[in-house]
């Protein structure tokens, strides 16, 4: 896997912007000893080994379905990389930030969301500005639906793979619902919101 991201990194920063882009670098790299680049097609093939079938969650309300992808496998992947580079350090009590994100796209699969535009709605968590997970899940999808079950996901992948104890999770309103403040504060000291209205109604 190594081989792969190297080769997406070099292509980005020498000014690619697609996967065939690396194509192109493969004669210029074969000049430094030591350093091959896989094609574009072999990279492609390499990060297919890290795709997982969505979950497809049903509303008990609207009888709709929502597919949500977990990312097992790159989620995995991108935390051994952190604890690897030291970003983290192992037995931190570190603060877990979590939000949701939607990103416009035109895509088959993609829906359309209250944000006006077809994409995606996927949450991440970070700590200290650092990406520790990613899940994502179809455009229309309310923040709220099925969130507990990304948060335990996320929290026990983090804590599992980085060796590190969540002192506080941190998250604005779309996360404010009795679920998840129960849930969380069952395994967290502290559980911080970030929308001031919050307060006032706890």
């Amino acid at each position: 896997m190594e081989v792969f991201f190297g080769s997406l990194f070099f292509s980005y920063l020498c000014g690619g912007e697609c996967l065939e882009d690396i194509n192109a670098l493969i004669g210029q790299f074969k000049q430094r000893p030591n350093t091959l680049l896989p094609s574009a097609d072999t990279v492609g093939r390499g990060l297919k080994e890290l795709a997982e079938k969505n979950i497809v969650y049903k509303s008990e309300t609207s009888d709709k379905s929502y597919s949500f992808n977990t990312a097992e496998k790159l989620n995995t992947l991108l935390l051994r990389m952190i604890r690897r580079m030291g970003l983290i350090k192992v037995g931190s009590h570190v603060d877990l930030d979590f939000d949701h994100q939607f990103i416009p796209a035109h895509k088959f699969d993609a829906k359309y969301s209250y944000k006006q535009d077809h994409g995606y709605f996927p949450g991440w968590a970070s700590i200290g500005g650092i990406i520790v997970g990613g899940e994502n899940r179809d455009g229309n999808t309310n923040v709220k639906f099925h969130q507990e079950d990304t948060l335990r996901r996320t929290m026990d992948r983090v804590t599992s793979e980085l060796g590190v104890v969540i002192e506080r999770f941190r998250a604005d309103c779309g996360s404010f619902s009795k679920e998840i403040i129960q849930n969380r504060r069952a395994a967290l000291q502290h559980v911080l919101y970030t929308c001031y209205q919050l307060w006032q109604s706890l």
